[in-house]
């Protein structure tokens, strides 16, 4: 993650920091306060250890790591996202929140294979789980649209290296996507040449 964030800043510059987030890049053709890229200051343990207790389920030791570093990641414009903790309440830029992703998600209901899923991010129409009953926290990235299964990963790392450099585009003013079919051979999951 840290080679990912070097590479943003390579490209946009510098995260600023606000008091709850770090910010990169304005896109002012969408609104005043919209940026490509945000990162949730740190919150310590406490919450994460409540949430584990409420989902009867242990985080992985890869997410506890980037937990140290990040209450949950907003990127593109919110395409991507890793989930935290919403410690705080009102209007402006927060965490999509574990605890109520999880009590929402509806594709548990829908299928039964996917009631021990824990769900901490996506990519577009693409959960991230892991499965809470299992010792070994293979990651699951499953559709929300079918309800497929459409990769699994051994690691947060490899779930990083195979979404996120098709990611790294170029990208006008107003934050549109220029040349958005080119991807270097990657695969690539359009949701727009503009954010939405």
């Amino acid at each position: 993650m840290v080679e990912f964030i070097n590479k943003l800043e390579q490209k946009w510059g510098l995260f600023e920091k606000d008091k709850l987030f770090w910010k990169q890049r304005n896109v002012a053709k969408i609104a005043k306060d919209t940026y490509l890229n945000v990162l949730f200051v740190p919150i310590g343990e406490k919450p994460y250890r409540i949430f584990e207790e409420h989902y009867c389920c242990k985080l992985t030791n890869e997410l506890e790591e980037f937990y140290k570093y990040y209450n949950g990641i907003m990127l593109f414009s919110q395409s991507f996202r890793i989930f935290g903790v919403n410690i705080v309440g009102g209007t402006g830029y927060q965490t999509l929140d574990l605890g109520m992703e999880n009590s929402r998600l509806y594709f548990y209901k829908r299928c039964p294979q996917y009631t021990n899923m824990i769900s901490f991010g996506y990519y577009a129409q693409w959960n991230f789980c892991f499965d809470r009953t299992k010792k070994e926290k293979t990651i699951y990235v499953i559709s929300r649209n079918n309800y497929e299964l459409a990769h699994s990963f051994d690691s947060l790392q490899q779930l990083f290296d195979h979404y996120l450099p098709p990611l790294i585009a170029e990208y006008d003013d107003g934050g549109n996507k220029l040349h958005p079919k080119k991807n270097n051979g990657l695969p690539i999951y359009e949701i727009s040449t503009e954010f939405i």
